[in-house]
């Protein structure tokens, strides 16, 4: 990463201005935006901003939502994978 302090890439491209929120070693499986960040699922985790793990087990899909992400388990709706909706 470049930017000391922010722990933020920035470059340019076709001027405009493009911030990096963060970098995955690996490629995201899916991702969706977030009111805090983007989602994003990488090897069966669902991670906030690359970092944040907010759920690490067994689902059938995800969704982003403002207070995390909801997992799918065959018809049952979950909050962060706790919480049946």
């Amino acid at each position: 990463m470049q930017d000391g302090e922010s722990g933020r890439k920035e470059q340019r491209v076709e001027d405009e201005h493009i911030e990096t929120l963060f970098e995955l070693e690996r490629s995201a499986e899916k991702w969706e935006p977030n009111s805090r960040g983007v989602v994003v699922e990488v090897d069966g985790k669902i991670l906030l901003n690359g970092n944040e793990v907010l759920y690490d087990g067994e689902y059938d899909d995800w969704y982003s939502h403002p207070d995390g992400v909801v997992i799918r388990k065959g018809h049952d709706f979950y909050l962060n994978g706790t919480e049946l909706l």
